[in-house]
């Protein structure tokens, strides 16, 4: 994981699209309770077979030094935050189809 920020930071994209979710949607692992329906066997995990409370060092640094131009119902376009002001410029919400 401290590679993904690793290359992210040797290239830091003008903009990264996200969900307005907590930590923009992404979690360490399968979002799902993975199981397994083999013929002679069968068995399912109680709990999913992510960690909710894992911190992402890439998103992290998303956190840190991006902000929301414009959303898209849940879909949120981030682009590097901008000096000045308490909250740099403000975004829009696109409600028409483009």
């Amino acid at each position: 994981m401290q590679k993904d920020l690793e290359l992210f930071e040797r290239r830091e994209p003008k903009f990264v699209i996200g969900n307005n979710w907590p930590n923009l949607g992404a979690v360490y692992g399968p979002t799902a309770y993975t199981a397994c329906a083999f013929p002679a066997v069968a068995w399912k995990l109680s709990q999913p077979a992510f960690d909710g409370a894992k911190s992402l060092p890439v998103i992290s640094h998303i956190q840190a030094y991006y902000e929301p131009k414009a959303s898209f119902g849940d879909v949120v376009i981030y682009g590097p935050r901008q000096t000045g002001g308490l909250y740099g410029t403000s975004y829009r919400t696109v409600t028409e189809p483009l």
